[in-house]
């Protein structure tokens, strides 16, 4: 009977667990798809908020132009290139993606920009080529010690201990010395110690080792002159210029805007303020209207009586 009972007790799990199965599994399913569906919703969501506003970008990219501009001003010209540089791939951005976006406007930042920035870079490099080329020749004593005594300059004139570390003499004719040596008589080697009078080497009298000598490329002499004035862009005319024929008629359309625009509000105010004078009247008539209907009433009434 137990063993019976038993049986019949594995019988009914199974049974349960066979009708869950199928419950369970679609229960798993539909949670996988909930899941999967809220991330495409939050993937389109994302792509939809990565989108940037031209507004924003352009106001981004004009603040970073007006911080170069006032740092070059100041004469921080790193602060200001680095500036430059940071607002460029911004209107080019601009340009680029939004190209409704007021184009001629934006076509005009982006040539100032680049104008600004070959400027600045050319004044940098005027700067550079204006330095000391040669630092070694600068005093090596400050204002307040005193330089060496007895040899011009402040500079101590250091003597050869020795004969052959003499600094040659210059003949004027092209000559160098060279000094010789003397050999041992107990074996026929140098001595170093006793040295000769020194040979003197002479170039040869015609000239040709110098007329033969191989033509080495030298820069041509308009290349070894310095740049030109650095910060001068070639700019043409307000009339040749597009850019500024632009930024011409735009501050010309602006100002008629706010004339007219001031102008409407003149007249906006007079229409008010004649409004409120007729309805004044109206008000006035009506009163007057109705004063003399009473009094006619009261006339006729007493020509009755009479």
């Amino acid at each position: 009977m137990k063993r019976l009972e038993g049986l019949e007790g594995v019988s009914e799990t199974n049974e349960m667990q066979t009708e869950l199965g199928p419950k369970t599994g679609l229960r798993k399913g539909l949670l996988i798809a909930g899941v999967a569906t809220a991330l495409f919703v939050s993937a389109i969501s994302a792509q939809d908020g990565g989108k940037f506003d031209p507004s924003d970008i352009w106001f981004r990219a004009f603040t970073l132009l007006q911080d170069g501009m006032k740092a070059e001003e100041q004469g921080r010209m790193l602060d200001a290139l680095s500036k430059f540089n940071e607002s460029k791939p911004l209107f080019d951005g601009l340009a680029r993606e939004f190209p409704e976006f007021h184009p001629q406007l934006v076509e005009y930042r982006r040539t100032q920009l680049v104008q600004k920035m070959e400027a600045l870079r050319g004044r940098m490099r005027q700067g550079n080529q204006d330095a000391p080329a040669n630092p070694s020749n600068q005093p090596m004593f400050g204002p307040n010690q005193p330089q060496p005594q007895g040899v011009p300059g402040g500079f101590v004139d250091v003597q050869p201990v020795s004969p052959e570390f003499a600094p040659p003499t210059d003949p004027g004719d092209g000559s160098v010395q060279l000094p010789q040596w003397q050999g041992n008589p107990g074996n026929g080697g140098a001595n170093p110690n006793h040295p000769s009078s020194p040979a003197v080497i002479r170039p040869p009298a015609d000239g040709s080792t110098v007329q033969n000598s191989p033509n080495y490329p030298f820069p041509a002499p308009e290349l070894l002159q310095p740049p030109s004035q650095a910060g001068q862009v070639a700019q043409g005319d307000a009339d040749d210029n597009p850019f500024m024929r632009i930024q011409r008629d735009f501050d010309r359309m602006r100002a008629e805007i706010d004339r007219l625009t001031k102008k409407n509000k003149t007249l906006e105010d007079d229409l008010a303020y004649r409004k409120s004078e007729l309805f004044d009247a109206q008000n006035e008539l009506n009163q007057s209207q109705k004063r003399t209907a009473d009094l006619q009433k009261r006339l006729a009434e007493a020509e009755s009586q009479a």
